[in-house]
């Protein structure tokens, strides 16, 4: 299980979510992010992101989100 962030400063996280797809297709990832840019959000998920959270979305549905890649 990998959380990772949409914007960092070197790589993106789509262009590093799709090395790491490529390396490890068995891989459960979930994006961060904190804007919503849905054009983006949808092409991580199109390249194998199993879901995505904002950053300031409530602890709650940060566990649930990670309970349901673990499962």
């Amino acid at each position: 299980l990998l959380l990772l962030d949409i914007n960092m400063p070197i790589k993106t996280g789509e262009s590093a979510l799709r090395d790491i797809m490529a390396e490890f297709p068995a891989a459960r990832i979930i994006m961060l992010t904190s804007m919503a840019d849905l054009q983006i959000v949808e092409a991580c998920l199109l390249a194998g992101a199993f879901n995505y959270i904002r950053k300031d979305c409530p602890l709650a549905e940060i566990r649930t989100a990670i309970s349901e890649a673990l499962t």
